[in-house]
């Protein structure tokens, strides 16, 4: 198993459960919730487990998506921060 870098601990352990959701994500989350509900009440048991499946994958995609995100911003921020101290320091 990969052992994980400094950035994703600091993703899991200080980001992950502080994220505040706008208004606007919270619509689309409601109306997201609304029509698979709806969706869903109109499958079979065995096609529900495999929506259920759909959705979970859905989920991790983003979620794995969220962690790139943020690890290309933070070392996004440290390459420009260093570079202005460089640029400073060279003055």
């Amino acid at each position: 198993m990969e052992e994980k870098k400094e950035i994703s601990k600091l993703y899991d352990d200080y980001i992950e459960g502080n994220i505040k959701t706008s208004k606007k994500y919270k619509e689309i989350s409601n109306k997201f919730v609304d029509r698979i509900e709806r969706f869903r009440d109109k499958l079979k048991k065995k096609d529900k487990k495999e929506l259920d499946k759909i959705i979970e994958l859905v989920f991790d995609m983003n979620g794995e998506s969220e962690r790139q995100t943020f690890i290309y911003g933070y070392s996004l921020g440290v390459r420009l921060t260093t570079e202005a101290l460089y640029e400073i320091r060279e003055k």
